[in-house]
């Protein structure tokens, strides 16, 4: 009998969060944004043993755990450290992806900082190893003297002979004349120190090698060059001692790259524009031409293609098609996933982890709005079993509210969706003060998944309305670059058309209407309230873009003269140079008298893709024309709001604001 995993490590973390779900906004922001219970849960090699991330009397921890028999629990404190991602390298080493700010990081320890010759406001990634026999850890190349200064060193190439490939840029050369060289390391998991399999002088640093490709020998198949000054790349292939360009790689992939590599090195896969929507393509090894293998439903792009993570094989994609999907490349994947499919109609489920048999998988399960379980799903046996639920306080505290997918006409005539969130209890036709919720990106997408500022703000009462406005991905090209230049015009339209949808649907009390939003959607928040200040009675900005110009300068002063940061997003907001007008006149920093509701200005310090600056010119020009401001700054914290305390003071701050101005529901 499978163990459930998080029954006795988790039974007091569950009683004390529950026991502390209120009416109040303080303890709301507490549940809400505290980190979940159960993250980047994964399976080791042979399925026997579980890794995941917890939290227990306010630390966080990295957890392994054996599946069956004793448990074996052993943990590392992780507490202030940024995971981003998690999976086995093998039976004994689990691999970490952290980040920081302006630093390198050491999570076993004090270590020598590669950067401290070359510090700025960028968020570094490493990766670690934690070699779960003594739960110990180590950065991998984090004390390799030859490297250069650069934002990462977290790409995970592959393994050979128990070593984890690297790419990492460096000083070569030898006795002669220094070279910039792209190099692909061999690390030792359980000391960090590399010695380099393959490398590549390069004439410039504008056209790097940016990433090696390897088959599941760990041999150096291909790599990809990638011009910065001409928005280019290459997929170079070996040809026994040579590297030749694939003759039918077109730069067509929207992700810029290869996304995973058949076992044998006989393919490629990217995401690739078809038809005006991005699907998944394979390139043969041979030069022969692309051909499609993986595709959404029709009017849908493929989000992401899903890779096995130690052997980089693709096994299938992700799309959203009112929530998020999976399609598999992979039989025994896709039979997992319609075991638990078949037994939970209607909830949204994805396969998250796997061993290397593929016979185990962990699979989360959802309701639209809810964080969901894990189960443990063993096919040969046909067993499912419950491993643990991701925020199990909200659903204790009878705190999840219902997600649900609607569609709006806009003024133009055209067909948009948004996702509406209904206080818990609420019907769907009942009269609620309203708060739109425009997502960040913009290149992005909101779906019936979990969300948890909107989940905060319906548990306090509230409905909200998250439009999917032109510039969004998930529905083509076309649908996609229909917002580029569209700030505070097009894309500013639809997110006022669903409020106007929703007030004549008789969902939204007209009189008691906020708008906010975090990146992109703070932008739409306080353009909301410069460009249409009759319609709101509050604005809430995290981390927004509030002067378009100066952003767009910015952009420009920190990258390379025709980088493709800086391409891109001319192209999406508008060039400084030749649009200088049109961008000051949708600029809401600039129009700062015309705003008349309270306006809450939220920033991270440490924001590496929207400067604080940005948020205090809007502070500045509302202050100087005598408006209601607050600007509330979140020290240490960086732009996707990645630690707890200081997303419950983001949430905390956003509820008295927000029940401030709207009263109760």
């Amino acid at each position: 009998m499978l163990i459930r995993l998080l029954t006795a490590f988790a039974a007091a973390i569950t009683l004390t969060a529950a026991g502390s779900a209120s009416e109040s906004v303080s303890r709301l922001a507490a549940l809400f944004g505290q980190d979940a219970d159960l993250t980047y849960p994964a399976l080791s090699a042979d399925g026997a043993r579980i890794a995941f991330i917890t939290r227990n009397e306010g630390r966080s921890l990295l957890v392994v755990m054996a599946l069956e028999g004793d448990p074996g629990t052993r943990s590392v404190d992780i507490t202030g450290h940024k995971i981003r991602g998690l999976f086995w390298l093998d039976d004994r080493f689990v691999m970490t992806t952290v980040s920081t700010f302006s630093a390198n990081v050491q999570v076993g320890g004090p270590g020598r900082n590669l950067f401290e010759q070359w510090l700025s406001d960028t968020e570094y990634f490493a990766l670690f190893a934690l070699d779960t026999a003594t739960m110990e850890t180590v950065q991998m190349l984090g004390r390799e003297p030859s490297l250069l200064p650069q934002s990462s060193l977290a790409s995970f190439a592959g393994v050979r002979d128990g070593r984890v490939l690297m790419p990492a840029y460096r000083l070569g050369g030898g006795g002669g004349r220094p070279m910039l060289e792209s190099t692909l390391f061999g690390v030792d998991p359980a000391s960090g120190t590399g010695r380099v399999l393959e490398t590549a002088r390069l004439r410039s640093a504008e056209v790097p090698i940016t990433r090696w490709f390897v088959d599941a020998q760990g041999n150096a198949v291909a790599r990809l060059r990638f011009d910065n000054a001409n928005d280019r790349s290459t997929l170079e292939l070996r040809r026994g001692g040579n590297w030749r360009a694939h003759p039918h790689w077109d730069n067509m992939s929207p992700a810029g790259g290869v996304s995973g590599v058949d076992a044998d090195g006989s393919g490629f896969y990217a995401l690739r524009w078809s038809g005006g929507f991005r699907t998944v393509a394979r390139f043969p090894a041979d030069g022969g031409e692309p051909h499609g293998v993986l595709s959404a439903p029709p009017g849908r792009d493929v989000s992401g293609v899903i890779i096995d993570p130690v052997t980089r094989t693709p096994v299938g994609a992700t799309y959203v098609d009112g929530a998020p999907r999976q399609v598999f490349l992979d039989a025994d994947l896709a039979a997992l996933h319609d075991m638990v499919a078949a037994r939970a109609p209607g909830l949204i489920v994805n396969v998250s982890s796997w061993n290397a048999a593929r016979t185990r998988a962990l699979v989360h399960i959802a309701a639209p709005g809810e964080a969901g379980s894990f189960l443990l799903v063993d096919r040969p046996s046909g067993e499912i079993a419950p491993i643990g639920e991701v925020r199990p306080a909200i659903t204790d505290a009878g705190l999840v509210s219902t997600r649900r997918l609607i569609t709006y006409s806009t003024r133009d005539g055209a067909t948009l969706e948004a996702i509406i969130t209904d206080p818990p209890g609420a019907a769907p036709g009942e009269v609620r003060p309203l708060v739109v919720l425009p997502h960040g990106g913009p290149a992005s997408q909101d779906h019936l998944g979990e969300d948890y500022i909107a989940g905060f703000i319906a548990a306090l009462g509230y409905r909200v309305a998250q439009p999917n406005f032109r510039g969004s991905t998930g529905y083509g090209r076309a649908f996609e670059r229909a917002g580029w230049g569209e700030w505070g015009g097009k894309m500013q339209d639809d997110v006022t058309d669903v409020l106007t949808h929703l007030i004549a649907e008789g969902a939204a009390d007209p009189a008691r209407v906020c708008i906010a939003g975090a990146s992109y959607g703070g932008y739409a928040a306080l353009a909301g309230a410069a460009f249409t200040p009759d319609l709101y009675r509050c604005a809430a900005a995290i981390a927004p873009v509030t002067d378009l110009w100066v952003f767009a300068g910015d952009i420009g002063a920190r990258s390379s003269r025709r980088s493709r940061e800086r391409d891109y997003w001319r192209r999406s907001i508008g060039d400084p140079t030749r649009q200088r007008a049109m961008l000051e006149a949708r600029s809401p920093a600039r129009h700062a008298a015309q705003v008349q509701a309270p306006v809450l200005l939220i920033h991270p310090v440490e924001d590496t893709v929207v400067p604080i600056s940005q948020s205090e010119l809007m502070q500045r020009a509302l202050t100087n024309a005598g408006k209601d401001v607050r600007l509330v700054r979140l020290d240490g914290e960086d732009h996707w709001l990645s630690l707890p305390e200081t997303r419950i003071a983001m949430l905390e701050e956003l509820g008295m604001f927000l029940t401030a101005h709207l009263g109760a529901p």
